[in-house]
């Protein structure tokens, strides 16, 4: 057959062969196009224009006699090529497709890109051994072994050294932290790979022994004070190069639209360095305003796709809960270490954000209207910064005025940041803007408190015993129910009245600000009506509430009767990996208010709440979500079967035509 073909003097098969080389080298490179395969590309292009090369003299029929013979001689030749190449594509397509059969997936395309509705700025973005070196990390974000052991090393030197006394110097820094200093902080050069790196993730990640809000303060003074260290006093380059990294991640991680918060408690924070102010609020919103196309015009995310980001300007919790007292301290209400809403023992360990200062921040000014960008860069940040945050662990117990409120001034407050929020898109408007800006609020998550046995942490090596076993989860002493689901129900209602309030008082609010609720976890049915009859949005964050425990089940309080051992206590660091890997995550968060969003046509997207952080990754989010849904589909004919997959990409775009828009949309 190959004989006869290799015979055959018409141009008409040379074509066919071209043709179907071109088909099918778009195919198999199409299939590996989100792998970061640079190779198969490569291999692609260099195999074709072998075949484009040597077809040349075939097509060439109209030269001279000598050069016709030379070409029909060396026909034969060329044409074996073709059928030879023409080979190798439906082997390299056929590996393709059983490698995805290999790994237990049917063969589908994914998606090319993700939203992210949720996210919390470089110290959530970025993977825990990044901070060891950020220059290796960068050179290949994919390949975590590109950061060396020696790095880490390092790295956890410097955090065991910033806790001398082997007590937290820092209140936010919980036991489970403590813990894994006191187990892991003596002879560390003889610590294992895999010590350095399961205790790194265990102080810098969320685990079921260490709360997020204790990873985040150790990714803030310690990691900063190692980087200082690293980079010395070039503060700029330090900058820069975070930035690069945050970037990278969630190109890696194919986010093509990112909503980041960032921390402006008590505002812009501005010191002097080399006799020039500078605000680190100011440079990470530079860094994500015009840092994604100048990373990929410079080359630096090598063929990814650039990521839009937009930036909240951050409030903190505590704003929420605040009770009037006689002094002049500041006090909020919060369920602490009793389990019952009681005044904060001390006065605020933060300072709070005047809504004059959130306002005037999101015109681009300081606090007395002074610019704080060029004429040059005003269009880009309003079009970046788009709106205002307010999150903490949801230990607060949210206070107002409404009889069924616990009394104080905190839903005046978020009435009054509302207000602040809605003259500034008005004055936006006058300046020539077009859009909206967005007020998001985590609540309904509640922040879940880990339970140990005892205070005291065992000296040495002893400390490792207490890995054996989860610690418990804070729970009401009467009801036996997790005291953080109580209070988030409670916060999540209490929100919910606030809304109502300033949309009775402001009819057209809606035409210049969009509401939405953060992880709203514990949200029922009632609670998901009243948002989509209040036009609030939600955003919902699967893997980050079973990474922070704030998600409850007795399957996921435990990780089963025998005590683990300590590789089996680093494989649970990534708890949302381990339910993940069971093959029933669905089950698992049934009872998610994922449900409720979703039966109530609550606008809802999705969210990762800091990848690097919480053991999360959007692309999984999508797929949980889609799991999901279809468990709620087969287990009966409540859950309306027009919902699909779908709805999160439709939403995500509904959400930002509605921010690009002057008027409400339905």
């Amino acid at each position: 057959m190959i004989s006869l073909l290799l015979k055959q003097d018409f141009m008409l098969l040379d074509v066919i062969f071209l043709f179907l080389e071109s088909s099918l080298a778009a195919a198999f490179l199409f299939l590996v196009r989100d792998e970061g395969a640079h190779a198969y590309f490569e291999l692609g292009i260099f195999l074709y224009g072998i075949v484009l090369a040597a077809a040349w003299p075939i097509v060439n029929e109209r030269k001279l006699r000598y050069e016709r013979r030379v070409a029909h001689i060396s026909r034969p030749i060329v044409r074996l090529l073709a059928i030879v190449f023409l080979v190798v594509w439906p082997i390299l397509i056929g590996w393709k497709f059983n490698l995805g059969l290999v790994n237990g997936n049917t063969f589908e395309p994914e998606p090319i890109a993700y939203f992210d509705a949720h996210n919390h700025g470089f110290s959530g973005i970025l993977p825990y051994y990044a901070y060891a070196d950020l220059y290796a990390f960068i050179k290949d974000p994919e390949d975590p072994t590109r950061v060396d052991l020696e790095h880490r090393r390092e790295l956890w030197k410097y955090l065991v050294s910033s806790q001398p006394s082997g007590k937290a110097l820092n209140p936010r820094i919980k036991q489970g932290a403590s813990a894994t200093i006191a187990a892991y902080g003596k002879n560390i050069s003889e610590l294992t790979a895999e010590q350095i790196n399961g205790a790194l993730e265990r102080v810098l990640t969320t685990t079921p022994w260490t709360e997020f809000d204790s990873a985040y303060a150790f990714r803030s003074a310690p990691v900063e004070s190692y980087l200082k260290a690293y980079f010395g006093d070039d503060l700029v380059r330090k900058s820069r190069t975070l930035c690069e990294a945050s970037i990278l991640e969630l190109a890696v991680t194919r986010t093509s639209y990112s909503e980041q918060f960032l921390s402006f408690i008590g505002g812009w924070g501005f010191t002097t360095v080399t006799g020039h102010p500078v605000s680190s609020a100011l440079n990470v919103i530079r860094c994500f305003t015009g840092g994604p196309r100048a990373l990929a015009a410079a080359g630096g995310l090598r063929g990814r796709m650039v990521p839009e980001v937009e930036v909240l300007l951050m409030t903190h919790t505590s704003e929420l809960g605040e009770v009037h007292v006689t002094d002049k301290t500041r006090r909020w209400m919060e369920y602490g270490s009793t389990g019952e809403c009681a005044q904060s023992s001390s006065s605020a360990p933060v300072l709070p954000t005047p809504p004059k200062t959130i306002e005037m921040a999101l015109l681009g000014q300081e606090d007395g209207g002074k610019p704080i960008v060029g004429p040059e860069e005003k269009p880009a940040y309003l079009d970046h910064v788009i709106g205002v945050d307010t999150a903490a662990p949801e230990i607060t117990c949210f206070t107002g005025s409404d009889p069924k409120d616990i009394p104080g001034e905190g839903m005046k407050n978020y009435e009054d940041l509302v207000d602040a929020v809605y003259r500034a898109a008005k004055e936006r408007r006058n300046q020539g803007w077009h859009g909206k800006l967005l007020v998001h609020t985590h609540v309904g998550e509640g922040g879940a408190s880990y339970q140990w046995d005892g205070d005291k942490i065992p000296p040495g090596e002893k400390a490792r015993d207490l890995f054996a076993v989860f610690p418990g989860i804070q729970k009401n002493k009467l009801t036996r129910q997790p005291v953080h689901i109580e209070q988030a129900k409670k916060n999540i209602k209490a929100l919910l009245r606030a809304v109502e309030r300033i949309k009775r008082k402001d009819p057209g609010i809606d035409d210049y600000v969009v509401f939405r609720f953060g992880h709203v976890t514990h949200a029922d049915l009632d609670d998901a009506r009243e948002m989509r009859r209040l036009n609030v949005e939600a955003d919902i964050n699967l893997e980050s509430n079973i990474s922070t425990r704030a998600y409850y089940t007795e399957a996921l309080a435990t990780a089963g009767p025998q005590l683990l051992k300590e590789q089996e206590q680093f494989e649970y660091n990534n708890l949302p990996g381990k339910v993940l890997s069971t093959g029933h995550a669905a089950e698992v968060l049934s009872d998610h208010s994922l449900k409720f969003m979703l039966q109530a046509g609550v606008r809802t997207l999705l969210g990762s709440d800091g990848g690097g952080e919480e053991h999360s990754d959007i692309g999984r989010e999508y797929k949980l979500a889609s799991e999901l849904i279809d468990y709620w589909k087969s287990q009966g004919a409540t859950f309306p079967s027009e919902v699909s997959a779908d709805i999160f990409r439709r939403n995500a775009d509904e959400h930002v035509t509605d921010l690009r828009d002057d008027k409400k949309r339905p």
